[in-house]
């Protein structure tokens, strides 16, 4: 889904408010865990399929919609001469989510096994909406995500008759 999906999504959130975009990508996430869950009960039916393949095929446009708005928004945040330590910052933020992310699903999952899917989906809702709190903070001339440049049209040499 990345690999087919990553570019015309970027190209369609283009000119788009990012705090909006990251909204949106909260409810997809929001979506993939409770397809997810859903999948769980038809344990043992060919449906769980299509409902797993369904759950997967959000997550990954909603992986899409982040990598469009959270790098190019970290970029465009930093001071120049800081941009190396945001983008550091950004990336450990990934790694702790890697390492506390486990712990934390496991812990929900021997409280009750059942809570896990609808617990991250509201934890994604509610990160949906403090990114629309947020747009507040941001300043305006990053709300957006730039659009490309209009190709330039071919130099025209234009020969004179002598």
């Amino acid at each position: 889904t990345i690999i087919v999906l990553q570019l015309p999504i970027v190209r369609a959130s283009e000119g788009h408010r990012r705090m909006r975009v990251f909204a949106l990508m909260g409810v997809l996430f929001a979506a993939s865990w409770l397809q997810i869950a859903a999948a769980g009960s038809f344990l043992g039916h060919p449906e769980v399929v299509v409902l797993l393949g369904a759950g997967v095929l959000i997550m990954g446009v909603a992986a899409c919609l982040y990598d469009a708005v959270q790098g190019p928004l970290v970029s465009d945040l930093a001071p120049p001469d800081l941009l190396g330590r945001y983008m550091a910052v950004s990336g450990f933020s990934w790694q702790l989510g890697f390492i506390i992310g486990p712990a934390i699903g496991g812990f929900l999952l021997g409280l009750e096994p059942a809570a896990l899917w609808p617990v991250m989906a509201t934890v994604c809702v509610l990160a949906g909406g403090y990114a629309l709190v947020l747009e507040r903070r941001i300043p305006a001339n990053v709300r957006r995500n730039p659009r490309r440049p209009a190709p330039s049209p071919p130099d025209l040499v234009t020969e004179t008759a002598s």
